[in-house]
Order: structure tokens, then sequence, then C-alpha cells
């Protein structure tokens, strides 16, 4: 049960003032928050009189709908820029944002401070999703027994969803450690391929050359968007990649050697990118895979073709040409145990260093030779892990994403001029860390959500 302003239990059926407190229902691991409008009812937050419904955000903090005290229509969130700051301060960030709507009296954000914990990626061929401490280089299995997993991510209270292969289903990784079960969501597409998360509550997944969204509170499943007949090139006929970029248009991976933008709210995708035109040919099926963002708005592609030398990942650059980041050549300048190039992930840390996944066999030899590698902020390139078997044929394993856990947390009410602002305290880590914020719209439900990235001094 949630409590007034002032401290004070609320009774059952009265309503938490808007300025109270949050509090959490129930022993689960990840457990609703019963703000504004709302009161435990077991594990569960339920609306109380006059509310007619609540509204969960990303982070499960709940709050009444239709209270007349909370808010109308939410269309956005931006974060004020987040300073370098020094290490541990106590309340020593301040953190602000400006929500975008109608009528927010009442409503709420949640502000986030996140540092990265470790790495996670799967391995076909082990039937593992692996876990890889970033401070101590440990790799564990996260979760054992999974048929091959074609897509890999987290939504912003770290659930993590999968895509098996054998079902085309999506679902959530469940349990405690040593007892983690896949919980299905719903069906992906058939031909099923990759996996993305929205900041919108849904789950994109792509299958043939169509994209389908899942919703995250309903389950219900739409087809979101589709590259045309005769406009993929090569003969492509199934995406290999997914991304969102930051004005939420979703960028997807024809196999090769195309990109195409799909605008916001989804339909028929334009032509993005083209990889750069090098020496390779259509027996050499190279695939566009992994596909991410750096700070800097630029799209990173791994390729990973059957010709075991010619892997590589390139970088879309602002006027939208192509060009070669990392290379076989230049991969083992600086690991001469890289004798391959076949890459599967990438992904990018807070500090703006790009890991990413490499096959690392001569072929479909199903040997333990896959590396996790990291490019640095300088350029250099070091070997995180290694000894995954990861799958060949396909090769749609070995996606990658950096896990993260809050370090410190607030809830803001909004302000009739649309701001919120709120005290967290500075991470006690040497290093990068990323402040969010989400905000979701009491009538759609969406979840808006802006983050940013500083340094401890």
């Amino acid at each position: 049960m949630c409590s007034d302003a002032s401290g004070a239990c609320v009774e059952p059926g009265e309503e938490c003032t808007p300025g109270g407190d949050f509090v959490a229902c129930g022993g689960a691991e990840f457990p609703p928050v019963c703000g504004p409008g709302t009161m435990c009812e077991g594990s569960a937050c339920v609306a109380v009189a006059p509310c007619a419904s609540v509204t969960c955000d990303a982070v499960g903090v709940c709050r009444g709908v239709d209270c007349g005290a909370t808010g109308g229509s939410v269309s956005g969130v931006t974060l004020d820029p987040v300073a370098d700051a020094p290490r541990g301060a106590a309340g020593g960030l301040a953190v602000g944002a400006t929500v975008a709507g109608e009528d927010l009296c009442g409503q709420t954000v949640t502000f986030e401070v996140r540092v990265e914990t470790a790495l996670y990626t799967s391995a076909g061929n082990d039937g593992a999703v692996f876990e890889v401490d970033l401070v101590t280089g440990a790799r564990s299995a996260y979760i054992m027994g999974l048929p091959l997993v074609f897509g890999l991510v987290t939504d912003p209270v770290g659930a993590l969803y999968v895509l098996r292969s054998d079902t085309c289903e999506v679902g959530r990784v469940v349990g405690p450690p040593g007892a983690r079960t896949f919980d299905p969501l719903g069906p992906g597409p058939a031909g099923c391929s990759r996996l993305a998360v929205g900041s919108d509550g849904g789950l994109y997944v792509s299958g043939g050359l169509v994209v389908d969204r899942i919703d995250l509170f309903t389950g219900a499943v739409s087809r979101y968007g589709d590259i045309p007949d005769g406009v993929a090139r090569w003969g492509s006929t199934f995406l290999t990649g997914l991304a969102f970029a930051s004005d939420g248009s979703l960028i997807v991976g024809e196999h090769w050697d195309s990109l195409f933008s799909i605008a916001p709210g989804g339909g028929t995708g334009t032509l993005y990118a083209t990889a750069p035109p090098l020496a390779l040919t259509s027996g050499d099926n190279p695939w566009n895979e992994g596909m991410a963002f750096d700070r800097a708005g630029r799209l990173h592609v791994g390729v990973f073709p059957s010709n075991p030398a010619a892997g590589f990942v390139y970088r879309v650059n602002a006027d939208l040409t192509t060009e070669v980041v990392e290379d076989l050549a230049s991969i083992r300048a600086d690991v001469p145990t890289t004798d391959h190039t076949g890459i599967h992930g990438v992904a990018f840390g807070l500090d703006g260093a790009m890991y990413f996944t490499n096959q690392n066999t001569r072929g479909n030899t199903r040997e333990p030779f896959g590396q996790l590698l990291v490019r640095r902020t300088d350029g250099t390139v070091e070997v995180v892990a290694d000894g995954f078997n990861f799958d060949w044929p396909r090769g749609y394993d070995g996606d990658l994403f950096v896990g993260t856990r809050v370090a410190d947390s607030a809830t803001a009410v909004v302000g009739l001029d649309g701001r919120a602002t709120a005290t967290l305290d500075v991470p006690d880590i040497a290093g990068a860390y990323e402040v969010r914020v989400f905000v979701t719209d009491p009538e759609s439900g969406r979840v808006y959500s802006d983050a940013d990235a500083a340094r401890t001094l």
C-alpha cells in the first residue's frame, strides 16, 4: 500500500497524492511500484477511486489514469545534457528533463543513473547465452539449453528477451540463476531472423523482408514494416540486422548489400545506405549482421561472409557514405590469435568503446574459437573473452548487448511547464555512467525515453 505526502498509510479506496511515496509491491525480481492513484493488492498495483485504470512505465512505476489529478497525453521527453561529476558524490548530480504533451498535471518521470556491469552474447553451438563480467572478465552461462538464439535484447528494466530459431517465438528469460527458463511472449514472422527493442514498449522481430511488432504490455502482434519486392538488392529475400536510430527510425539490413530505413510508426522501407564497395562477390555470401549506433549517431555494421577471411565492420557516416573500420588485417595487428573474421554482433559501451563478436573459424567446423572483442576509443583492439562456439551456416547468433545496473534513481512530478528535476548520487566508479529518463503516455501506454552519458571526475 502506498503512502501520502506525509508518509502516512493510505487506506484501501483512497487515492495517493501525486507527491506521495512510491512503494514496491510483492517480492518478485522486478516488482511493480505503486504511485499516485494506485495501491498494492498482492503483488500488483490496482487503481483506487476515482481512477479508472493503471498505467505502468518502462521501469515498473505505476500510476492511476483518468483520476482528474493526473495528466493527459505525452508526446516525448528530452533529457538535459549530463555533466561530468565527482566520483561517488552523494547528491552530486542534478538532472532535469522536459516533457512534451498536454495537461501534464500530476504526470511523473523516472530518472536513473546506470553503470556497466557485463556483456551478454549468444552462442548457437553452445546452446547458451553467456554473461561476461566487465570488472573481473569472468564468463558464465546466463541460460543454457536454448535452441539457436536469433535475437538478444533487453528492455529498460533489464529483462532479457530472446528469439528462438526452432519456433520463431519471442520470449522473456525468467527465473533465478541456474534455473532460468524461456517464457513465450508472442510469435515472430516466418523465416525469423533478428530482434530489436524500441523505446515505445515494443519488441521488433524480422522475418523474410518484413518486420513485426510485439507489444510488451499486451502481447499483441502487428505488422510494422517491410522491404518491397524489387527493392532489395543482390536477390535478398531476408533481413539480417535491426537497429533504432535516435529519431525513432528503424534501420534494417538485408543480407547484402543495402540498409533500409522504416520511418517512425512503421511502413515501407526506403534505401538508407549501401555497404562499402569491396571486392566481394555473391559467392562470398556476405551478410549485414550486428548493427548498433555510436554516441555520435553513426551506424556500425558487422559483416559475416562465407569467405572466412573477408569479414569486417563498417561505419555509416553522417553523409551516408560508408567505410571499413575493422577487418582481418587490422584486428590481427592487435590480436595475433585472430585467424578468421565473420562479425556477428556489435554494441557500444557507455564510454564509446565498440564491442563485437567474431566467428574466427575457417568454416562450419563447430570449433570453440569465437571471440568477444573490443575496439577502444583510441582505436586499439583487445580480447574481452574467447572460446565461444558460434553457429556458422545461419550466423544469427553472436548478438551482443552491454548490461547495466541502476546505481540510483528518482521519480519526479512534472510541472505545468513540462519540467521535471531531481538530484541523484554520482556512481562510485572510475569511468562512464549514463542517465536515463522515462515517461509514459497515460492514454496509449507508450514509453518515451532519452539518455546521455558522462564520466566521473
